[in-house]
């Protein structure tokens, strides 16, 4: 059971001003404390004087407002208001990324990573962070930033402190009350930190595999493994899954009633771990006016608006890392040729603290680094260290201290050119696509964010093994031969930073119309732009699109044809909010009639375990069924459960896709092949087996099975899966115990109407500010969220 109140994080205050006193010794306490690993920082704190106060208040929802009068009192009042709402999910954290876990929580326990949100043991975690988010290299990577982001770091962390001296290690909220490891915050935190967010598409899926590298004995040395391939996925390899999920949709004036914009931003970030979304308006007078959301830990709004230009994110196809596929020497594993010459890897011996039986050891292992980047190992997908070969990952934002200063540039945009001209310029928002709008009428959709600068002929030139080549057809995993030099990331000196694609390689496009994103790559971000020949490292066209993607152009069409039972043509900041809430299931408009076809001819389904299910009542429901995916749907939870197994059966779809016609293709079952058919029929009698073994009756509503517990009151949601293709997604761990309940999906949701009239926002932070049961704003929004209801925000 998802229970919000077994993730209790941090306690509430309603209304504080800071005065320079305090803050100074807040100040003061971080310039001097060490990091977690005994480290100090080397980057000082903001000098205290008298313009250094902030002051938070809270809406009714509990977004936190602060104004101050400069830039580091802003992120100051961030970090307090995080703090308050937040502090033991913080302190969680700051174990995580400095590899204290096994220190107090012991080896075996697991900890659910910020990325794939699968469990880890905490050793294998600290040995990673110890090693590929060190301390020594976090703090002078942000030595070189500028003063406004030293500003921004200082300040979060004195904030955080502050709240934390104010309240006192036994008055937090109770999941940490007086826990021995908590802390005041320091500047190597806040740096690992930040890291930490960098790699999140790169380094950090690598948690295992980066821990776990270690070379071959030389007694029993062996030869690069082969595995079989055919058939295989990223899942069945070991390797990372697809990145998560999230839609961005912006109007331009041409389809826009009145003129002006309208943006809908709708990330699909996770309920748990601090990549969750905190709400916030940060004012400094004449400098920055933004409202949004920062990611956990942030000391900036990550998505927002302001007076006169919104914008949001999406996750990016853009590779994120290469890998190096390396020769080594005979006879000696750690030593790789490059051009003939050998090269010692560089060993790093890796101390970690483990609590065992009551005291603390200390465990050493010695991991590696080559000039390519850090060693790993993932046997399954054929990636293992032989006595002939072994594989280095290179990771475009494992040095990327950029981003902090491209998004206070977003917010202080006032069109979507300057916001366009920021990302070009800095090559500094990570790993996600731009779409944004401003109150002229224009939307930019922009993926301009640091990719290794490999091309097509690249690819060929040099390609590794062909075991190893093969990686990038099945799971789109580029690996290169590291035994040259030149297969290491062309330099192109327009760039900030070297071995990136240059702004103007990448994809980004100015309009009046319309764009969108739902994590797919560039290609249909709207339909009638011609794009020139990108690198394929930006991600894949003229491929088949999610059902998110596919919905959202369908949508678009009707709206434009006033097709959708909506009046007029055009669009407006209403009529979209009435659109996402609709929660229509696009897959059932692609497979369902088909499905139904079948359930006239199959009135029983036999198991391969020898189970015969009746399909009469899952047919009749589904008949019935609204085919939308909300609280009083009946029968959707079937179709849920059918799609889930039948969207991977091989040949299924009747009509194949075409690249001409990529919004209405693939579609229908392929009922006319006899392997396909007896395979859907299986995904369909196990759905109804899954229902009849809980329970549960095929004409349920799927509110009775789809819900979150807060404080022990179950409250259902409307949402669909990603395999659905319903815009409002939760994802969730599948149909688990008798219900669903969210892991990931809808979490802040902004509709931003730019009009020339003025801007006016609505939205809603699903699973609500603050992780701490004891809080006004712990699940007040999930009650929203449930009732399809949403906030107005405030506006400058």
């Amino acid at each position: 059971m998802f229970d919000l109140s077994k993730h209790r994080y941090g306690s509430i205050l309603s209304k504080l001003t800071h005065r320079t006193s305090v803050f100074a010794a807040a100040l003061a306490l971080t310039a001097c404390h060490g990091g977690g690993d005994g480290s100090g920082s080397t980057i000082p704190a903001v000098a205290a004087d008298t313009a250094h106060q902030f002051k938070v208040t809270r809406t009714t929802e509990g977004m936190a407002q602060i104004t101050a009068p400069n830039l580091a009192a802003a992120s100051a009042g961030l970090g307090y208001s995080y703090a308050q709402d937040n502090f033991c999910l913080l302190q969680d954290y700051l174990l995580t990324v400095n590899g204290e876990r096994s220190k107090y929580l012991g080896p075996t326990a697991t900890v659910l990573t910020q990325v794939a949100h699968v469990q880890t043991k905490n050793l294998e975690s600290d040995f990673f962070y110890k090693f590929y988010v060190d301390a020594a290299s976090a703090d002078a990577l942000y030595a070189k930033v500028d003063q406004a982001s030293t500003d921004m770091i200082a300040g979060y962390v004195a904030g955080v402190n502050r709240y934390f001296q104010e309240t006192g290690a036994d008055k937090v909220d109770a999941t940490c009350r007086g826990k021995p490891w908590l802390r005041a915050m320091t500047l190597t935190d806040m740096h690992k930190v930040l890291v930490d967010k960098a790699i999140l598409s790169s380094g950090a899926n690598f948690i295992e595999p980066i821990a776990g590298a270690q070379p071959p004995a030389a007694a029993t040395a062996a030869l690069a493994t082969k595995i079989k391939l055919a058939g295989a996925t990223p899942a069945s390899l070991g390797l990372p899954p697809p990145p998560i999920a999230s839609n961005g949709w912006a109007f331009g004036r041409d389809k826009v009633e009145g003129g002006g914009a309208v943006l809908m931003g709708n990330p699909h970030f996770p309920w748990v771990t601090t990549n969750r979304f905190f709400e916030a308006r940060m004012t400094v007078p004449g400098l920055y006016d933004v409202t949004g959301v920062a990611l956990g830990g942030l000391p900036i709004m990550s998505i927002g608006y302001n007076k006169s230009f919104s914008w949001s994110h999406t996750i990016s196809t853009g590779k994120r890392f290469t890998l190096y596929e390396l020769a080594l020497k005979s006879g000696d594993p750690r030593t790789y040729i490059v051009d003939g010459v050998e090269k010692p890897m560089t060993p790093v011996d890796v101390p970690v603290d483990v609590l065992s039986n009551g005291a603390v050891t200390t465990q050493t292992r010695r991991l590696y680094k080559t000039d390519f980047g850090a060693m790993l190992v993932i046997p399954t997908a054929g990636l293992s260290w032989s006595a002939t070969r072994a594989y280095a990952l290179s990771d475009v934002n494992l040095t990327n201290n950029r981003f902090l200063p491209t998004w206070l540039k977003l917010g202080q945009a006032t069109t979507v050119r300057e916001a366009q001209s920021v990302l070009s310029q800095t090559l500094g928002i990570p790993w996600v696509n731009t779409i944004a709008a401003d109150s002229t009428g224009e939307v930019l959709y922009a993926d301009i964010t640091p990719v290794p600068n490999i091309d097509t002929p690249d690819l060929t030139r040099c390609a590794p093994s062909p075991q190893a080549a093969a990686l990038l057809n099945i799971a789109g995993l580029v690996v290169l031969n590291g035994s040259t030099a030149q297969c290491k990331w062309t330099v192109d000196p327009t760039t900030p930073v070297p071995g990136v694609i240059p702004a103007s390689k990448l994809a980004s496009a100015v309009r009046t119309d319309f764009v969108s994103n739902e994590n797919d790559s560039y290609w249909l971000a709207n339909p009638a732009i011609t794009w020139p020949t990108f690198s394929p490292m930006l991600g894949p066209v003229n491929v088949a699109q999610r059902p998110r993607t596919r919905a959202a152009l369908t949508t678009f069409q009707r709206r434009f044809a006033g097709t959708d039972g909506l009046p007029g043509n055009l669009m407006s900041a209403d009529k979209l909010q009435t659109i996402w809430y609709r929660n229509e299931n696009y897959m059932s408009s692609i497979v369902l009639d088909d499905l139904l076809a079948l359930c006239a001819s199959n009135p029983t389904v036999t198991l391969a375990s020898g189970t015969t299910v009746s399909t009469a009542a899952a047919c009749t429901a589904l008949s019935a069924w609204d085919r939308r995916s909300n609280q009083e749907s009946k029968g959707a939870h079937v179709f849920r459960e059918f799609w889930r197994s039948a969207s991977t059966v091989a040949n299924v779809y009747a009509v194949p896709f075409s690249a001409s016609d990529p919004v209405n293709t693939p579609r229908g079952l392929n009922t006319g092949d006899a392997t396909a058919k007896a395979a859907i029929l299986q995904a369909f009698g196990k759905a109804i087996d899954t229902f009849q073994t809980a329970g549960v009756a095929m004409d349920a509503t799927l509110g009775s099975i789809q819900y979150v517990t807060v404080n022990g009151q179950q409250i259902p949601y409307s949402a669909g899966e990603e395999f659905e293709g319903t815009p409002n997604k939760q994802e969730s761990y599948g149909f688990v115990n008798g219900h669903y309940e969210p892991l990931l999906g809808s979490s802040y949701v902004q509709f931003v109407n730019l009009a020339p009239s003025g801007t006016t926002v609505q939205g809603i932070l699903t699973y609500s500010q603050s992780t701490d049961p004891s809080s006004p704003y712990f699940g007040n929004q999930v009650k929203t969220y449930s009732a399809k209801q949403l906030y107005t925000l405030p506006t400058p």
